[in-house]
């Protein structure tokens, strides 16, 4: 049946779910972009003959690089974890264990070695000084 012989209240669900579809499918290209933009940043990174050469002082490296682009010193850094951990992208989305869930950023990262944040332990702390643990 053709959408202009349907109902007006069934022809107004046909183009919510048609939009909804068109959403859902450019926010996960878009979501795949960003994170292959990201591995190709890291790759490109790690690649550079400036990267191998710098050995040690490659924080330095990441550094100028970080202040000639966009991007921050951390988010190369973790770039170039990302394709190291990762060395082709495709493996990577085939190895992503997130269900139905695509893969964002801040998942790769806290994937990564530098990413992982481990809750610093409270201590309680005396009311009437700073420097005693009760």
């Amino acid at each position: 049946m053709a959408m202009n012989t349907l109902p007006e209240p069934e022809q107004l669900n046909y183009l919510v779910e048609e939009i909804t579809s068109i959403i859902a499918e450019r926010r996960f290209r878009y979501g795949v972009e960003m994170l292959r933009m990201r591995h190709e940043i890291g790759r490109a990174v790690l690649d550079s003959p400036l990267y191998r050469k710098s050995g040690k002082g490659q924080g330095v490296l990441l550094k100028r690089v970080a202040n000639m682009t966009e991007l921050g010193e951390r988010s190369i850094r973790y770039c170039t974890e990302f394709a190291t951990r990762f060395p082709i992208f495709d493996v990577f989305m085939q190895k992503w264990d997130g269900g139905t869930k695509l893969p964002v950023w801040r998942d790769v990262v806290k994937s990564l070695p530098s990413g992982e944040r481990k809750e610093e332990e409270k201590v309680e702390r005396c009311k009437h000084c700073f420097h005693c643990p009760n």
